[in-house]
C-alpha cells in the first residue's frame, strides 16, 4: 500500500545520490543564497509566495458534490448503536461525498514541522523530487478524479492505487488527507480490514485532527468488533496463522482487535465512541482474566466518562475486578479497600439503577467484611504463635468489634476466651545472657549538666 516514490529496480541508489549531489551543487552555486529551493518548489503552478509566516494550502479537491453517492457492496453498513456495535457484511454504505472545490488556495499558519523539517526527510524529498519533479497539484487532482471514477465502479484495488499516487503527488495538503482517507475506504469496502486499519492509522498519524475523524473512528470500531467476534467464535485464530482470509490479520486476531480499540480511544478521547471503546477494552481484558488491565479501563470509565451509559456497569465490574486482584490476608489490602468504596457508592448513589443486582452487591459487601475480618484474625494468629498475647488480643478484639457476624469474629471471640489470663509477653528464655548486661534503666544517655551561669 506504500504509495511513495520508488526508483526503478535497475537504477542504482549510489547513482541517484550522485545526480542529486551534482544537481544541488550546481543550483546552489548559481543561486545567491546558496542551495535555496534547488527544485523550484516555491513556484509550483506559478503560485505567488505567501506572506512571512504563512503557507498556501489547497482548499479542497474537485471531487464529487455535497450530496455524494451511496456505496453498496460487501463492505460495512452503518456503525449502528455504539453499545451494540455496527456489524460488517453486506449493506448500503451510504457514503456522502465532500463539497467540490476548484482548488482555491487559502492561507494558514505554517506547521511546526514545516519550520523545522527533519534532515533525513529533507534529503529524501530532494532525492525523490529529482525524479518526480516535486509536488504537482494538477497531477494529484487528475489522479484523484480517476480514482473517484474507479471507486464508483467498485474497483477498489485500482482506486486505492490511484489514491495513493495522488497523496504522493501533492503531500502536506488537503488532497493528501482526502486521498489517504479514500484509500482506507477502498480497503474497507473491499473487506481487506487489516490494510484498511493500517491506512486509517496512517491518516490519523499525520492528520490527527482530520475532518474525517468521526468516520474513521466508526470504521475502526466496527473492524475491532468484527475481529473480536471472529476470535470468540474460534480461539485458534490466536495461534494459527491466517494465509487466505484478507478480512483478518495474519496473527492474533483478538490482540489486533484490542489494539484497534485502543487506537479509537486515543484518536478521539472525547468522541462519541470513546467510552464504547474503553468499555469494550475493559470487558475483553476481564474475559481474558487480565485483572490489572481490566481494572485500569473500568477506572477510566468512572473517571473520564461520568455521564456514560456504562457508568454503573463500570462500578459493578470494577469491584469484581478488584476482588479478583486481592490475593489474601497476607498481601496488600488496597484492592479490598477500593472494592469497598465502589460497593458503597453503588448502594448509596445508584441503588435505584441496580434492580436485581442489588442483592449481588450486598453479598459482595459481606464478602469484603469477611475478608477484612480474616486479616484481623490472621494478624492475631501471627502474634499468638509468637507468644505476644497482648498484641494478639488487640487484633482479635478488632475482628469482634468491627466485623460482627462474620465467621472470623466468632473465631476471634473464642481465641479471646482461651487467652485470658495468659502472660502478655513470652517468657524470657535467655536470662543468663541478659543478666550479663545492665538494665536499660540503670545505664543510658543522660542530659548534659550546664553550670548555672550558662543557663542564665
Amino acid at each position: 500500500m506504500d504509495a511513495s516514490f520508488q526508483p526503478p529496480r535497475s537504477f542504482h541508489p549510489f547513482f541517484a545520490l550522485a545526480i542529486f549531489a551534482a544537481t544541488a551543487l550546481a543550483v546552489g552555486c548559481a543561486s545567491p543564497g546558496g542551495m535555496a529551493d534547488p527544485f523550484g518548489l516555491g513556484q509550483i503552478n506559478n503560485t505567488p509566495q505567501p506572506p512571512e509566516g504563512y503557507t498556501y494550502r489547497s482548499q479542497g479537491p474537485s471531487g464529487f458534490g455535497q450530496n455524494g453517492f451511496g456505496q453498496g457492496g460487501t463492505g460495512a453498513g452503518g456503525a449502528g448503536s455504539a453499545a451494540a456495535g455496527g456489524g460488517l457484511g453486506s449493506g448500503q454504505g451510504g457514503y456522502t461525498g465532500r463539497a467540490g472545490a476548484s482548488g482555491i488556495n487559502r492561507l494558514r499558519p505554517r506547521d511546526t514541522d514545516d519550520l523545522a523539517p527533519s534532515p533525513v526527510d529533507a534529503i529524501w524529498k530532494r532525492i525523490k523530487y529529482t525524479f518526480t519533479g516535486g509536488p504537482n497539484e494538477e497531477t494529484a487532482r487528475q489522479q484523484y478524479t480517476e480514482a473517484d471514477a474507479l471507486f464508483r465502479q467498485k474497483d477498489y484495488d485500482g482506486a486505492a492505487d490511484l489514491y495513493g499516487k495522488a497523496a504522493a503527488s501533492f503531500p502536506d495538503s488537503l488532497i493528501e488527507e482526502d486521498a489517504w482517507f479514500m484509500m482506507a475506504e477502498c480497503y474497507f469496502f473491499a473487506d481487506r480490514y487489516p490494510k484498511a486499519e493500517d491506512a486509517y492509522g496512517e491518516l490519523l498519524k499525520k492528520y490527527d485532527n482530520t475532518r474525517h475523524l468521526d468516520t474513521v473512528t466508526r470504521r475502526m470500531f466496527s473492524i475491532a468488533q468484527y475481529w473480536d467476534r471472529l476470535q470468540k467464535e474460534d480461539e485458534r485464530f490466536a495461534l494459527n496463522p491466517n494465509i487466505l482470509d484478507k478480512s483478518r490479520p495474519v496473527w492474533d486476531t483478538g490482540g489486533r482487535a484490542i489494539k484497534t480499540l485502543e487506537n479509537v480511544w486515543l484518536a478521539d478521547p472525547t468522541g462519541p465512541l470513546a467510552d464504547d471503546a474503553v468499555m469494550q477494552l475493559a470487558n475483553l481484558h476481564f474475559l481474558k482474566e487480565n485483572w490489572e488491565d481490566a481494572d485500569l479501563y473500568y477506572t477510566q470509565i468512572r473517571q473520564d466518562f461520568p455521564n456514560s451509559q456504562y457508568l454503573v456497569p463500570a462500578y459493578m465490574l470494577g469491584f469484581r475486578t478488584k476482588l479478583e486482584r486481592y490475593d489474601g490476608a497476607g498481601y496488600d489490602r488496597t484492592p479490598l479497600d477500593e472494592a469497598e468504596i465502589l460497593i458503597e457508592t453503588l448502594l448509596n448513589q445508584f441503588s435505584d439503577q441496580l434492580g436485581e443486582s442489588s442483592q449481588l452487591v450486598k453479598e459482595a459487601r459481606e464478602l469484603v467484611r469477611s475478608n477484612k475480618a480474616e486479616r484481623e484474625w490472621a494478624m492475631g494468629e501471627f502474634y499468638r504463635r509468637k507468644g505476644e498475647n497482648a498484641a494478639a488480643q488487640m487484633y482479635y478484639r478488632n475482628a469482634v468489634e468491627d466485623f460482627p457476624g462474620t465467621q472470623y469474629a466468632a473465631l476471634s471471640q473464642s481465641r479471646l476466651a482461651d487467652s485470658s489470663g495468659m502472660p502478655a509477653t513470652p517468657p524470657e528464655r535467655f536470662v543468663w545472657l541478659t543478666s550479663l548486661f545492665p538494665e536499660r534503666g540503670e545505664q543510658g544517655p543522660k542530659p548534659i549538666e550546664q553550670p548555672d551561669a550558662v543557663l542564665r
